[in-house]
């Protein structure tokens, strides 16, 4: 039997100074379909979310379409979300990541949202010339698109993509960008992680980021993102028991609090193959 369970904590999230608003306009929207596996030692765990490449002459960002259209109804309507912690992974894809410049800018959580109704947001910066690319001499043509290879190490991970330099965008899926040509097929050497271009078209956008009064914003560095999703992660679970949950289940006798408490513990374990690896 496979469930999830949901503490639900219905109170208005409180308003938190954030960062300043910024309404950026976008005319190219570039749709990804990623395909990921959540478990490193188990297919079964293949999963696939779409994602969107939003850009103008200046900037771009990169979040999932679920996200941006949540934002948009959130901010048209003025509505805030009811405060609730799912004993699950967190949602590892409520991200957004913005490159400007030689700037990446990263915002992401740890934690979801807390007991407490706030939603903490790590925002970090790094380099473009971070990804030393090595341009190799194969070609593809995926579609009706000429590729031509490139590969890097990057997040733990050796990365092949293929990008097209009949479409000059220096960009593409996650923090992935600096070749000539845009990234139409991203993909780890181990088939864990692939990021595949499936639409491009022109929009007329508006995008305002950071106007979530149930962020609190902290400046923060990568490595402490990822060691702090780890550790809640990690320790959720016993966390949960130790403020008195329940976990086994009503209607099924044999479902105990020992069996629900270590089928979700080996849950979150097996939640191991994270885009970027670290320890």
């Amino acid at each position: 039997m496979s469930r999830c369970i949901i503490f639900m904590l219905w109170f208005p999230l409180p308003r938190l100074l954030a960062q300043e608003e910024e309404e950026l306009r976008f005319d190219h929207q570039i749709v990804y379909q990623v395909t990921y596996q959540t478990d490193s030692n188990d297919e079964a765990t293949r999963k696939d979310i779409n994602m969107e490449l939003l850009l103008n002459d200046e900037v771009s960002l990169f979040q999932s379409i679920w996200r941006g259209q949540r934002d948009s109804v959130f901010f048209a309507e003025k509505k805030v979300p009811m405060a609730m912690l799912y004993i699950r992974p967190v949602n590892k894809f409520n991200y957004q990541i913005m490159k400007r410049g030689n700037l990446i800018k990263t915002y992401d959580s740890a934690f979801d949202i807390n007991l407490q109704g706030i939603d903490q947001i790590y925002h970090y910066e790094e380099s473009r010339d971070m990804l030393e690319w090595q341009i190799k001499e194969d070609t593809l043509r995926i579609g009706d698109m000429f590729c031509q290879r490139a590969d890097v190490r990057f997040g733990g991970r050796d990365w092949v993509a293929w990008f097209t330099p009949e479409i000059p965008i220096s960009d593409g899926p996650y923090k992935f960008c600096g070749l000539p040509g845009l990234i139409v097929s991203i993909a780890d050497t181990k088939g864990h992680w692939q990021f595949d271009l499936t639409n491009i078209r022109n929009v007329e956008k508006v995008v305002v980021l950071n106007f979530q009064s149930w962020y609190k914003f902290v400046p923060a560095t990568k490595e402490r993102l990822f060691r702090e999703r780890r550790e809640f992660q990690d320790n959720l679970v016993a966390n949960m028991e130790a403020k008195g949950s329940d976990f086994s289940h009503p209607a099924s006798p044999e479902y105990t609090h020992e069996r629900g408490r270590k089928e979700l513990s080996k849950r979150m374990a097996n939640d191991n193959n994270w885009i970027e690896l670290y320890p």
